[in-house]
């Protein structure tokens, strides 16, 4: 399965979905990671610790393009044109 974790837009908020643990605990049972480039920066996780853990860095819409999508706050208007079909 193909897990997404985007960078947050709404203004003031620095946390992100899922931590390099997290990341590491999903790939090693099988499923990819696409972890949106500097998405963890404010909540203090680099990209490289993402690399680390197996992460497939990648830009905004390709983030989005995955089965399941992980997010700390409600989608945006902005976002609203990521949603598919089927998206989780």
């Amino acid at each position: 399965m193909k897990f997404g974790v985007v960078k947050e837009i709404k203004t003031g908020e620095a946390r992100v979905a899922m931590t390099p643990d997290n990341v590491k605990i999903l790939t090693e049972a099988g499923h990819t990671v696409y972890v949106e480039n500097n998405a963890g920066i404010g909540a203090g996780f680099s990209n490289e610790e993402y690399a680390k853990a197996n992460a497939i860095l990648c830009n905004q819409d390709q983030a989005w393009d995955v089965d399941v999508l992980v997010k700390v706050k409600e989608p945006l208007a902005s976002e609203y044109k990521y949603f598919k079909q089927d998206l989780i």
